[in-house]
């Protein structure tokens, strides 16, 4: 197997559900459509409240939470901490341009990633993160 193809191998490989959070229309659709291409089956949203109907009909599904930090409304740690309560197995990873000064990155229970990144960066992260399920 070359080094490419480990890349794109998780083990037990199986269509990994990820519910992207982001208020920026484009980055959420980029990341979807880029995802998708990956193999990864997404589900959207552009707000925390939008998120929280996907994961009332989508949660037993839901493995890992990509979630913006700042976004009007509930902001992505708010976020995380319910759904992460109501499921503990759910994996999150954090991303934003800048942290308010109310949240520390120590106080994040996840993987952060500061914007903006190159997708194949995350990518890389998301895989091992997955991995660990």
């Amino acid at each position: 197997m070359s080094p490419a193809d480990a890349l794109n191998t998780i083990p037990g490989k199986r269509e990994h559900v990820i519910l992207i959070v982001d208020d920026e229309i484009g980055i959420r659709e980029f990341l979807a459509a880029y995802l998708q291409s990956k193999d990864f089956k997404i589900l959207t949203a552009g707000s925390g409240e939008e998120a929280l109907n996907i994961w009332a009909e989508s949660r037993e599904e839901i493995e890992l939470l990509v979630t913006d930090i700042v976004m009007p409304g509930m902001n992505g740690k708010a976020l995380a901490e319910k759904l992460s309560e109501q499921k503990p197995s759910l994996k999150v990873v954090f991303m934003s341009g800048y942290l308010p000064e109310e949240i520390a990155e120590e106080t994040l229970d996840g993987v952060f990633f500061k914007k903006p990144f190159h997708p194949h960066e995350l990518l890389e992260k998301l895989r091992a993160v997955l991995r660990h399920c």
